[in-house]
């Protein structure tokens, strides 16, 4: 049984490298055809680059005598940071001292 196996890999493997070998013929006879006839070589599109992920957070947190102090960056950073995770108590509280 094992031997049916095998030649059945081997046959596979043989059909692949045929195929690939007429790929590798085709794609040299149509760089033949357009090196005659010069015309410029077809680019591929990139694919649009992914954005970089921040690993950091926004923010750092201080322990202080039991306080939490928070440090950001940008003040637009603070400023989304408390819009969307502060109690409406905090953002007055904050909007009253930057003013």
């Amino acid at each position: 049984m094992e031997a049916k196996q095998r030649n059945g890999g081997n046959r596979r493997r043989r059909d692949r490298a045929a195929r690939m070998q007429k790929r590798q013929q085709r794609q040299c006879a149509v760089a033949e055809i357009s090196e005659n006839e010069e015309s410029p070589p077809v680019r591929q599109k990139r694919p649009p680059t992914r954005k970089k992920r921040i690993k950091e957070p926004v923010y750092q947190e201080d322990i202080v005598d039991g306080f939490a102090f928070l440090c950001f960056k940008t003040y637009e950073d603070l400023q989304v940071s408390h819009t969307l995770q502060s109690p409406p108590s905090l953002i007055k509280h904050f909007k009253t001292i930057t003013q």
